[in-house]
């Protein structure tokens, strides 16, 4: 995660000063949820039993994208293969071509926290080259990509492509805005969008980072709490928000320091517990993978819950998995979700 990578720069630095540990303020805290939908159980509650459909041994996973419905591409665990992506074929149930070549040469990519598909393209945001990347769906040898000519100058979080002009990005803790939609070209703010409280600190703002996710309509983004069961889904033309927590409804728990710029960060620590870890989004539904465990535990970025929600802000239900998973899509008709099995080194089938 960026993040880990951002705070081990600050660890190593002989200038950092460590000032206080606490947990999240109180009052911040408040007015920050004041709004929120606070809920204790879902409608329904489901068992899904997942079954293998093809063992892939041979790949270190660490992510899924469903490309069309046909396609599964899977991210790989960094340093283990010279491509970032293998695309699944679901039909052949076999991998069928590689994609992204990782590197520093041009057409390659180093490293990056947001990734995902839009129309016929794979896009990473490369946070070492500070470049927006596209790469083509298919199996070609040539491995043209497409650079955006002008680098992303604010660091975010998480960003989301809305079209070929703006992204929608979150994440930026010396905004007083939590969403903004920026201009690719100019990389300034074309709208601002959720003000955070007055009182609201940086490493506050830090504490409640999110996942970001956007609708197929790219009209509406939801926001998946990492150290809370805070669910935010924005209306991306009328700017309104409906935020939801629960069922457990627990707050961050982290610490906090000064890095050697003189801001504050906050941090994981030990009592952590982390929400979300992975999601999808459909036409009609919202599906977070939730974990609910604590970072000293073996399965902190695994979940064995799906939670989903509807996209006016309702929880529908929760389903229950037999064993942890990593990562998981859901075709775009609900129909079916496909999950890998980090223990069984396969990938998993249930209908819905």
């Amino acid at each position: 995660m960026l993040i880990y990578y951002i705070l081990d720069k600050f660890m190593n630095s002989r200038y950092l000063l460590l000032l206080f540990l606490v947990i999240a303020n109180c009052k911040s805290n408040s007015s920050f949820n004041e709004d929120a939908v606070i809920f204790k159980t879902f409608p329904s509650i489901e068992k899904i039993e997942l079954n293998v459909f093809k063992e892939i041994p041979d790949i270190a996973v660490d992510g899924l994208l469903n490309y069309n419905d046909s396609l599964i591409v899977i991210r790989n665990t960094a340093n283990t293969s010279k491509y970032h992506f293998t695309a699944f074929d679901l039909n052949k149930k076999e991998t069928v071509f590689d994609i992204l070549e990782s590197g520093r040469q041009e057409n390659q990519s180093m490293a990056f926290l947001s990734y995902g598909i839009s129309k016929e393209k794979l896009w990473v945001f490369d946070i070492m080259k500070n470049e927006l990347i596209n790469t083509p769906l298919k199996d070609d040898k040539s491995n043209e990509t497409d650079f955006f000519g002008n680098a992303i100058s604010t660091f975010y979080y998480a960003i989301q492509p809305l079209n070929d002009d703006t992204f929608l990005a979150t994440g930026d803790y010396d905004s007083d805005y939590r969403a903004s939609i920026i201009d690719l070209k100019t990389n300034n703010p074309i709208k601002k969008i959720d003000p955070y409280p007055k009182d609201m600190s940086r490493g506050y703002k830090m504490a409640y980072e999110s996942f970001l996710y956007l609708n197929p309509k790219k009209d509406k983004a939801v926001l998946a709490g990492r150290f809370t069961d805070r669910v935010q889904i924005i209306d991306l033309n009328t700017e309104k928000s409906i935020v939801l927590s629960g069922p457990v409804n627990f707050e961050p728990r982290v610490d906090f320091m000064i890095g050697n710029d003189g801001k504050e960060i906050s941090f994981s620590n030990i009592k952590s517990k982390y929400a979300f870890v992975k999601g999808v989004t459909t036409t009609k539904n919202i599906y977070l993978l939730y974990s609910g465990n604590l970072q000293n535990g073996p399965n902190f970025h695994y979940g064995n819950i799906i939670y989903v929600y509807t996209w006016d802000g309702k929880p529908i239900k929760k389903l229950l998995l037999a064993h942890y998973i990593l990562d998981f899509i859901v075709l775009s008709d609900d129909s079916a979700i496909y999950a890998y099995n980090p223990s069984k080194k396969s990938l998993e089938f249930s209908t819905l």
